[in-house]
C-alpha cells in the first residue's frame, strides 16, 4: 500500500486537526484483520466471536487493548510502516515509534464507557502521543446526520466513525473523542492505532484505564519506551 499526501491534505489535517481518508483499505484486508481482531478478542476472553456484543462495554475496551502482541496477523497489520509515515507526513514528526493499539467494538450493554470524550492524552499513559488513527473495518455507521454536525458545527468534537469500510481517520491527541457510538451502533468494528515520538515516555494518567499496563513489560513509570516493546515504524 503507497498513499501520497497532496497539498490539501496537509491543509485540511492543520486547519481541522483531522482528516478521513476513504479505501485505505482493501475489502479482503478488511475482511481478513477484523476476523483476527475478533477471534483474537474472544480468545483473551474466553468467549466465541458470536457473543462478543452481549460482553459489558468497559471489558471489551479493557480486552482490546495491544491487541498487536497476541497475533502475527495483527502485528504485520498494526506495525506497517505505510499507515506511520501518512502519520508521520500529516505531523511532521519523525521518527514514529508504535505506542498502542486499541479495538473498539459496539456492545449492547447501555452504559457509555466515559461520560464526556476524551483527547488522545487523556486516553495514553504516554508522554509525547503524537497521532490517532481509527481504521473502519465495519459496515455500520453512525447516522450521516450526526456525522455531519460532530464535523462540521462543532470542530472540537470529533466522533471517529469514518464513512465507508476500509477508511481511517488520522487525528491530533488533544482532539476530543466521543465513543457513545459504540452503544448506539451495532455491530461497529474499528481499530485505532496510535503514534508516539521516539523518546516517548511511559507516565501514570488517571483518565487512562490502562495506565498499568506496561508494567507486565517490565517498564515503570518514568522510563523510557525500548524497541523492543515499542518499535520504531517510520524514520523518514
Amino acid at each position: 500500500m503507497h498513499f501520497a499526501l497532496a497539498r490539501e491534505h496537509l491543509d485540511f489535517f492543520y486547519q481541522h486537526h483531522y482528516i478521513e481518508f476513504e479505501d485505505l483499505l482493501a475489502e479482503a484486508e478488511v475482511e481478513s484483520i477484523s476476523r483476527a481482531l475478533q477471534e483474537t478478542l474472544a480468545i483473551r476472553l474466553h468467549s466465541k466471536r458470536e457473543t462478543l456484543a452481549k460482553t459489558d462495554l468497559k471489558t471489551l475496551y479493557l480486552s482490546g487493548y495491544d491487541m498487536w502482541r497476541d497475533n502475527p496477523l495483527i502485528q504485520k497489520f498494526v506495525l506497517r510502516p505505510q499507515l506511520a509515515e501518512i502519520a508521520s507526513n500529516l505531523t511532521k514528526v519523525r521518527p514514529l515509534r508504535i505506542g498502542f493499539d486499541q479495538l473498539f467494538t459496539a456492545s449492547e450493554n447501555s452504559d457509555h464507557l466515559f461520560k464526556k470524550p476524551r483527547s488522545l492524552h487523556q486516553m495514553s499513559s504516554i508522554q509525547g502521543t503524537v497521532c490517532g488513527c481509527i481504521l473502519h473495518l465495519s459496515s455500520s455507521a453512525i447516522p450521516v446526520a450526526q456525522a455531519t454536525l460532530a464535523i462540521e458545527e462543532d470542530m472540537t468534537a470529533l466522533i471517529p466513525i469514518p464513512k465507508k469500510v476500509g477508511s481511517a481517520i488520522f487525528f491530533n491527541p488533544e482532539l476530543p473523542l466521543s465513543l457513545e457510538y459504540l452503544v448506539e451502533t451495532p455491530h461497529v468494528l474499528q481499530l485505532m492505532i496510535v503514534y508516539v515520538e521516539e523518546k516517548g515516555i511511559y507516565a501514570y494518567q488517571e483518565t487512562d484505564l490502562h495506565t498499568h499496563a506496561f508494567k507486565k513489560l517490565g517498564y515503570g513509570f518514568g522510563d523510557r519506551l525500548r524497541n523492543a516493546t515499542h518499535p520504531i515504524l517510520y524514520s523518514g
